[in-house]
């Protein structure tokens, strides 16, 4: 069988580039069944035995079958032939050859279509050493100790790594059932996809067999192993008809039921919302060690990183902590009982795995909450420096491999908002109806994007071909910049599409009038914008003053918003603050009025944050507003709303706000703020960073250093102390000091320090280096951790290079990168390295930049978002 991606060359109109390769899915020759796998791991030479059995039937004649196979990591010892009703071998050893990652089998015959048959395949293959190897955690995973002494096992498969630890069609297009069989020393405990069939204490002395069973057909990147030995919390079940299992490290027991104790009400809701069961027999969630993602959503059995296990602190600060969970269970549905026929269609899955996000908070938390998470996904996309973030289209053929599709805000954050928008667009229950008829019509198969509109377009009756035109099949959003003016009686707004292709869509329009009689008037309308620009005026002759203007006020549509400065806008954004309809329209209007420097305004934003039925998301950025207006009232309110605030996000938020007056009178509350070790780590990591901007460099220098020291969930206490001392190194003229701190973050880059402290460190020292080009010790650093075991951390060393280097284009650095890259074993490490090198060619001079960059690139809280993506591309928690 062909089983590669077909390679096909075509030439760019446009002559941006040559070439392009464009993916599609592959034609299927043959189809897996069913797949019957034994293994047996040795924990002291992380070998792995292994007897395959793959149930074919063959689609159209052949005499080879060719499967993924990694040529690097699995050694093939026979393949036999046997036919559809026997386990054993019916011939002699098969002929075969392993190369270009794939496995070719001559059958020794011509299998003509509708024949069944089984392969039988012996192997045995080195499982990834982490985090000891440097390996990327793609594949079969020992997690091994400070001794060498492996005590976990784990698998992760998605996108293509399946293939590392057993022979298949690596590609989501294929999906069949499978039995798991994996024998252990006695004290492991064994999960994996399905309904466990039986544990055989009797194989062998010390040892135990697991065989688990997935009778539902998935595609092979969900495939999931995990060894080890767990505690198992409480069993729950949900309808007394799924077993909801949670593990976690012995000793984690209480974090764990934190972490998981909503996942009866989440999986209740989302059968409700999706009008679907549950589809699997069992729902399994596991932390493991040294996974370097957040969450993975194996069939039935979802793997996660023990950095998402919450500490009693941190679930104070925030109810929304546990989105991973909710991701990876709405994955279930999206994702496995219905998955992308082809990689360019991932945004089936991904986007609406991150949408669930947002309907699980608006379902539990209310829909102000569900607002506030859309507006998040909205600014975690905007703000995206990624290349091709906000070009590329959501479907999208022209990609190296399929790590490019997961590397991107936009398959993730972008699909979930099109999908907010599309159920916008639509009545609730035509939406919920579309989604019932697409998990049904495709349950355990695969589906396109096309296929979906048309089950959206059956419900609602709208042809919705030019919306996923515009949103899904090309790239970009719109960019709009809107003025308001009055003349005489007349209000007149125009909105201009600044953006190079022009979008078509309804845009609404609500205006408060304030009448002369004391009353006021609401004018609804809806403004169709089409072109370049579209201007309406309204008649405003019965008013006294235009109280509100808001514009999108349901944000249904994704988008960028510039309001023009006029005589109109601190009046009318302040009364949508306090009297706006939506929370959408609320955080807009504080975000407009950042630009403000009314001090007569400072007294009515602070009983904004202390009002007590607001939403702390608009607290949030109201004490964000006061924190841009430099004035001795608005220091002064903010700190008098700290004392009286008790949302543990708004505090952080105001103490974030205190440091950007750089005011060394605020030490002392800084201080109280770390002293207070039962303290929110949030509002802690807040106070690290304002006290740094503080100066008094001999009192806040040894503060933060300390801080280090401080345990907090996801290490957000000391990795905030990094970016603190980083500030001051960026302000400080004393050699000495900045001297001082690049050996205190050297040393937190080496190996026995946290990822997390070790990658912040390693972010810290690009910065100071780019300020600072003289500091000729930190390349050498940054170089010698390019080959670091971790790939967080090889991953943020190649980011810090480009950022120290960024418009020089130094051959020397290029040519250092580029070697690197050869050996370099992790997908998302190597686009970063290779983004590097692009910023690094780069070479704009930075006369030709404007005075407002340059002034940027000088200030010490200067943060690149391109940098920061890159830094992020490969999320720890």
């Amino acid at each position: 069988m062909q089983n590669q991606l077909t390679n096909n060359k075509i030439s760019t109109a446009q002559g941006s580039r040559d070439q392009v390769t464009l993916n599609y899915p592959p034609h299927p020759y043959f189809n897996i069944e069913f797949m019957w796998l034994s293994i047996e791991p040795d924990f002291n030479t992380k070998r792995v035995k292994c007897r395959q059995q793959l149930k074919i039937s063959i689609l159209q004649d052949l005499t080879k079958i060719e499967l993924d196979c990694n040529t690097k990591k699995i050694e093939i010892h026979s393949t036999n032939w046997s036919d559809a009703a026997s386990i054993e071998k019916n011939s002699d050893d098969l002929l075969f050859t392993q190369q270009d990652d794939k496995l070719l089998i001559d059958l020794d015959r011509e299998a003509k279509e509708g024949n069944k048959f089984n392969l039988i395949i012996n192997y045995s293959f080195n499982g990834n050493t982490m985090p000891s190897s440097g390996e990327d955690g793609m594949g079969f995973n020992f997690i091994i100790d400070n001794k060498q002494k492996a005590f976990q096992c784990w698998t992760q498969g998605e996108p293509i790594a399946s293939n590392k630890w057993f022979p298949c069609i690596d590609h989501p297009q294929v999906k069949f059932p499978r039995q798991i069989a994996v024998t252990v020393p006695e004290s492991f405990v064994v999960i994996s996809n399905g309904e466990m069939n039986i544990i055989d204490y009797e194989i062998e002395a010390g040892k135990k067999k697991y065989i688990w069973e997935e009778s539902h057909p998935n595609t092979a990147y969900v495939t999931s192993v995990v060894i080890g030995q767990f505690a198992q919390l409480p069993k729950e079940d949900y309808g007394g008809r799924v077993p909801l299992l949670y593990y976690v490290p012995p000793g984690r027991e209480d974090d764990g039921i934190r972490l998981f104790k909503n996942t009866k009400k989440m999986m209740g809701f989302f059968e409700s919302f999706f009008g679907t069961h549950y589809p699997y027999d069992k729902y399994t969630q596991i932390t493991v060690d040294e996974f370097p993602h957040g969450g993975m959503e194996n069939t039935s059995c979802t793997n996660l990183t023990t950095r998402r296990l919450l500490d009693e602190k941190i679930v104070h600060d925030s109810k929304t902590l546990d989105y991973v969970v909710v991701h990876e269970l709405a994955h279930q549905w999206f994702g496995n009982l219905v998955t992308c026929r082809d990689w360019q269609h991932l945004w089936l899955n991904e986007g609406f795995a991150s949408f669930s996000e947002a309907l699980y908070y608006q379902h539990s938390l209310g829909e102000d909450n569900y607002s506030h998470y859309i507006l998040t996904m909205s600014d975690d996309y905007l703000k995206s420096k990624e290349k091709g973030a906000h070009t590329i289209p959501l479907v999208y053929k022209d990609y190296e491999n399929p790590f490019d599709m997961f590397s991107t805000p936009r398959t993730y954050k972008k699909g979930g908002l099109v999908l907010h928008m599309l159920r916008s667009l639509m009545e609730d229950d035509d939406f919920r109806k579309s989604l019932v008829d697409y998990l049904n019509t495709f349950k355990f198969k695969t589906a396109e994007t096309d296929d979906i509109r048309k089950i959206f377009e059956q419900n609602s009756g709208k042809s919705l071909q030019e919306f996923f035109d515009q949103w899904i099949y090309n790239g970009g959003h719109p960019i709009l910049r809107a003025s308001i003016s009055t003349s005489n009686s007349n209000l007149s707004i125009k909105i201009q599409q600044t953006q190079s292709n022009l979008f078509r869509f309804p845009l609404d329009i609500v205006i408060i009038l304030q009448l002369k009689d004391g009353t006021e008037k609401r004018i609804t309308d809806v403004l169709k914008i089409e072109g370049r620009e579209t201007e309406k005026q309204y008649d405003v002759s019965e008013s006294t003053s235009i109280k509100r203007i808001s514009i999108d006020p349901l944000f249904k549509i994704l988008k960028q918003l510039i309001l023009e400065s006029n005589a109109l806008k601190n009046t009318i954004f302040l009364n949508s603050l306090k009297e706006g309809d939506t929370l959408y329209e609320k955080i807009f209007a504080a975000r407009a009025l950042t630009e403000s420097q009314d001090g007569r305004i400072v007294s009515q934003l602070k009983d904004l944050i202390l009002m007590e039925d607001s939403h702390w998301g608009v607290k949030s950025e109201v004490a964000k507003t006061l924190g841009t207006m430099k004035m001795d009232s608005s220091y002064n309110t903010l700190k008098e709303c700290y004392e009286l605030t008790q949302n543990n996000m708004v505090r952080a938020s105001i103490i974030e706000s205190i440091g950007n007056f750089s005011k060394s009178d605020s030490i002392d509350l800084m201080k109280s703020i770390l002293e207070n070790k039962d303290d929110s780590p949030n509002v802690q990591g807040s106070a690290a960073v304002a006290m740094a901007k503080c100066g008094e460099e001999l009192v806040t220098i040894p503060i933060l250093s300390s801080l280090i020291e401080r345990k907090s969930y996801n290490e957000v206490i000391a990795v905030n102390a990094i970016e603190g001392l980083k500030i001051i190194a960026l302000g400080s003229s004393i050699k000495e000091t900045v001297e001082s701190i690049i050996q205190i973050l050297t040393d937190r880059t080496k190996e026995g320090n946290d990822d997390l402290i070790r990658r912040a460190a390693t972010s810290a020292l690009g910065y100071i280096n780019k300020s600072n080009k003289e500091r000729s010790g930190i390349v050498p650093q940054l170089i010698i951790l390019l080959n670091d075991k971790s790939v967080h951390v090889r991953n943020t060393a190649y980011a810090s290079l480009g950022n120290v280097f960024q418009y020089t284009n130094d051959t020397s650095i290029i040519k250092e990168i580029e070697n690197k890259i050869t050996t370099e074993v992790n997908e998302f490490v190597k686009q970063t390295a290779n983004q590097s090198i692009n910023l690094i060619k780069d070479n704009t001079p930075p006369y030709e930049l404007s005075d407002t960059v340059k002034t940027q690139l000088k200030s010490p809280n200067y943060k690149s978002k391109i940098i920061e993506d890159m830094e992020r591309r490969i999320v720890m928690y």
